[in-house]
């Protein structure tokens, strides 16, 4: 591969502390959605009225999931495992949290008793 210049790209590009603390900041978010996701179970299963929240949270950040992911020019590298992301976001998490949001607002209307 060449970089933007047409300069061969070296593997030493990833030993550099820019590329380094990138990945380190890349590795500290994805450890804390691992955490988020353990401790919405736990509130959930403790308080169970805590659910319309981490709804209510979880519901923009997938709809801003979906929206990155169908970007052009962002994704996985891998053409099908781009395809299974999207699809798991549009036919799974938008319908279960966006679903649940209008459920709890029509219940808290009136409209579902």
């Amino acid at each position: 591969p060449k970089n933007k210049d047409d300069t061969p790209f070296t593997g030493t590009e990833a030993n550099r502390p820019a590329v380094q603390a990138i990945w380190e900041l890349f590795m500290i978010a994805y450890e804390g959605y691992f955490g988020f996701t353990c401790s919405t179970l736990l509130c959930i299963y403790q308080i169970p009225e805590s659910i319309p929240y981490f709804a209510y949270s979880l519901f923009p950040l997938y709809l801003y999931k979906y929206y990155a992911l169908t970007r052009k020019g962002v994704g996985a590298v891998n053409e099908e495992v781009h395809k299974a992301k999207t699809q798991s976001v549009l036919f799974f998490f938008l319908p279960c949290y966006g679903g649940y949001c209008v459920w709890d607002l029509l219940e808290r209307m009136g409209y579902l008793q």
